[in-house]
This record gives C-alpha cells, structure tokens and sequence, in this order.
C-alpha cells in the first residue's frame, strides 16, 4: 500500500472510528469500521467485536446477515473450529428464523467440509439443497463440494481440502506448499496440479505454473 493509499486508509478509519464512538447507535459507520478492520487492517478480534454488536441490534438484515457472516468467518481466519461451533450452537438454540437458520447451515456445511466430516457435511448438504433456490449463490458450490466428498475417499482429499482451509485463511504460500505434498499417485493429483497451477499465476509465477500444467497427465481416463 503506498503512502498516499494508507494515509486514505488511516482517515478513513479515524471518521468511523469518531463517528461510532459518538453515537453507537449509528450501526451502519459500526459496520464499515469492521469492515476496515476485518479486510485491511487485519484485526480480527476488533473487527468480531464490532460485527457481534451490529448482528445483535441493527435492523437492517443487508448488514445483520453480512455481520453474522463475518462473525463465523473470523472464527474460521483464526483456525478456531471449536469457537464457530459454539457459537453457532448458541444461535441455534435462541430459536433463530429461517434466514438466519440458512446461514448458520451454511456455514456449518463449511466447517464439516475442512474438517473432513463427510457423514456431517452430507446430511447438511442435501437439508440445504431442499430448501435453498437454485438460483443462489451457494446452491452449485454444496453440489461441487458434495461431488467431491462422493468422488473421493476422504483418505484422498484430507490435502487438497486443508489447502482449500489455508487459502480461505489468506495463507496463499502454505497451500502451495500442501498441494505440492500431495503424491502423483493419488487421484486427486490432477485436479491438484491445476489448482496448483493457478495459484501460481496469482502469484506471478509464471513458469511455476507452466510446469504445474506439464505435471497432469492427459493420457489418464
């Protein structure tokens, strides 16, 4: 970020900060202030504090859903399993509506797939396919991830989905890393390769991810 770009940054953090410390009702400049918080500065605990309080008193469900959102995701950026868990048990069990109900399954169903819990992540699946249209967002990834699982062993794909863990994470390098440790004698070696291979052009390697795409075997049914 250059100088220009973080002086910006740091204002614009200073007018939300001012504006939600004078009035901390106005939920909408709470909201921005995590935003800043969680997708530029990097403070996660600041930013989960921040998107806690507007989840539980603001009535714009736009900002409340994000909020919850963002909530388990940082739970998840901070590889705390067992504190996304919880926390969606005890929205749960405050007998939440339908929409939020929607969210909680979803984000459930993500958990269940980095933690490799097929059984989990398949009843949760087909649940949400029941009720969610088809013309939503999350509608093709479940059948994508729910292929997968049906595809694969677990045994086989434990690698690739702890990569995909990692890149939710914003650890680009590491799951690199992972991939590459996953042997040519797995099956899931190609698919590995190619996600390899893209990874590499982000990061502008380019003859990394030529030699990525030369490592898949074509001759392979």
């Amino acid at each position: 970020v250059n100088d220009q770009s973080q002086n910006l940054l740091i204002k614009a953090t200073q007018i939300y900060d001012s504006l939600s410390t004078h009035n901390r009702k106005d939920y909408k400049s709470l909201y921005h202030l995590a935003e800043i918080k969680y997708k530029i500065n990097g403070d996660l605990d600041g930013a989960q504090s921040i998107y806690k309080n507007v989840f539980k008193y603001y009535n714009s469900n736009n900002y409340k859903y994000q909020s919850l959102t963002n909530i388990i995701n940082i739970y998840l950026s901070k590889n705390d399993l067992i504190s996304a868990h919880s926390y969606i048990d005890s929205l749960r069990n405050a007998n939440t509506i339908n929409e939020t109900r929607d969210i909680l399954d979803l984000k459930e169903f993500q958990i269940a797939f980095y933690e490799t819990n097929k059984d989990l992540l398949m009843n949760i699946g087909n649940n949400l396919l029941k009720r969610i249209p088809k013309d939503n967002m999350s509608y093709n990834d479940i059948l994508d991830i729910m292929t997968l699982y049906s595809y694969y062993k677990v045994e086989e794909i434990d690698k690739f989905i702890d990569a995909e863990f990692k890149l939710f994470q914003n650890k680009r390098t590491q799951a690199i890393n992972v991939l590459n440790s996953i042997s040519p004698d797995n099956r899931i070696y190609d698919l590995s390769r190619l996600k390899t291979s893209h990874l590499e052009i982000l990061q502008k390697n380019y003859m990394n991810a030529l030699e990525e795409i030369n490592k898949i075997n074509l001759n392979d049914s």
